[in-house]
Formats: structure tokens, sequence, C-alpha cells
């Protein structure tokens, strides 16, 4: 069995290095994390994001549920962009639109509407993460939050 571990820290957020860009990323590991995710908030502020950590590669939809402003969402796996949506808006409509990556990945990172045009954002861009965010011991493994380490299993 393979352990991985990274200090995801008291407040659970993570660097990660993107288009030459530091992000400080708030981490979404848990169901309920990420069913929230932005929803309700008012800002995310230029050089923050938020992401989204999967058991597994796949084709993960994310939508704008009760969202107060636009983002960019980018799907990443094995440090690579696969996919982005850029300027998704936020959407107050009954059937909102569902943003799909056209590949898998095991990562979706939100960003401040407009990173992916003003840095030149293009799939198969590298992103560096923490050790153990593109480390994949077993087709299956499972998600742990304890004591502000994350570990994957």
């Amino acid at each position: 069995m393979t352990f991985v571990f990274w200090q995801a820290g008291a407040s659970s957020t993570v660097k990660v290095k993107l288009a030459g860009q530091t992000i400080q990323a708030e981490v979404a590991a848990t169901l309920e994390a990420r069913a929230k995710g932005l929803s309700g908030r008012r800002v995310l502020k230029p050089g923050q994001g938020m992401l989204f950590v999967f058991d597994r590669a796949d084709y993960y939809p994310f939508w704008m549920k009760e969202m107060r402003f636009p983002i960019d969402i980018v799907w990443i796996d094995n440090g690579q962009v696969v996919d982005f949506a850029a300027e998704a808006p936020p959407d107050h409509r009954p059937e909102r639109p569902v943003y799909k990556p056209r590949a898998p990945a095991s990562l979706v990172l939100e960003l401040p509407a407009g990173f992916v045009q003003k840095y030149g954002l293009k799939m198969g861009d590298k992103a560096e993460l923490p050790q153990g965010l593109t480390t994949r011991g077993h087709q299956h493994h499972q998600m742990i939050v304890l004591r502000n380490w994350l570990q994957v299993i």
C-alpha cells in the first residue's frame, strides 16, 4: 500500500503554480466541501482559488449553483491541464448549465474569472502541485483529512 502525505496547514490551503502564477488554493477534499464549493461567497480574490480533490480521475461536472461571481474552472490530471471553462457566469436559472471536461481529471481548480485569458492558459500546461496530489498509488484510494494532514491511501 502506498501512503502519500502533504501538510494542508491549519487553514487547509495549498500552493498551486499554474501559468507562472502561484495560487493559494483552499482544499475541498471531502464530499461536503466539494458539494458546497464557492457557493454563497461574495468574492474570490486574485491569487486565490479552490482545489477540488477527487479519489480518481473522471469527467467531473461543475455548475454555478448559488454563485455570486464568475469563475474559471480548470481540470487537472497528473500535473497537467486537461481542460478548462473560462468565464463561467453565475447562474440563477432553475436549469443551470453544467460544465464538463473533455478528458478525465482528478483535480479541479476554480479561479477568479479572467485567469485563463490573462495568463494564456492552454490544455497541456503544467500545474505544480504539492507532493501527493499528482501521485496515484492504486485505482481506488480514499481521502482522509486528519489533524491538518491530508492523507491519500
